[in-house]
């Protein structure tokens, strides 16, 4: 994506955009295969438990987006990274979006390790 000139110019390397992509990239990449390896490999899974799983990558996907994508918005508007604190115009739209967004990613995270120790201990 940086290798087009056009999107590497609108994206700063020290805005909120590289953070937004790092994070997409990392946990869209890898947690996501992480869960569906765990998912895979859990023993007697059952009709019910299919449809559960699906609710939680649901939920998972959700949390996601709405964590992470409001990020490359604010990186295009020239958010700067790696500051202790933001001034209240950057956050004011986003803030309730990532919040929202992480507790539904925590949620759906805890939902699942929950379901996957039943499924071995049961």
């Amino acid at each position: 994506m940086h290798s087009i000139v056009p999107s590497d110019h609108a994206a700063d390397r020290h805005a909120y955009f590289v953070v937004a992509h790092f994070h997409y990239v990392l946990f869209g990449g890898l947690v996501f295969a992480v869960f569906g390896g765990f998912i895979t490999v859990a023993e007697g899974v059952r009709q019910d438990a299919n449809e559960k799983m699906a609710a939680e990558l649901l939920a998972h996907v959700i949390g996601f987006n709405l964590t992470f994508f409001p990020m490359h918005f604010l990186g295009f508007e020239g958010q700067p990274r790696r500051t202790y604190t933001y001034p209240r115009a950057w956050l004011g739209h986003a803030e309730p979006a990532h919040a929202s967004g992480a507790f539904i990613i925590a949620t759906s995270v805890l939902v699942s390790l929950v379901n996957v120790i039943s499924r071995r201990v049961g």
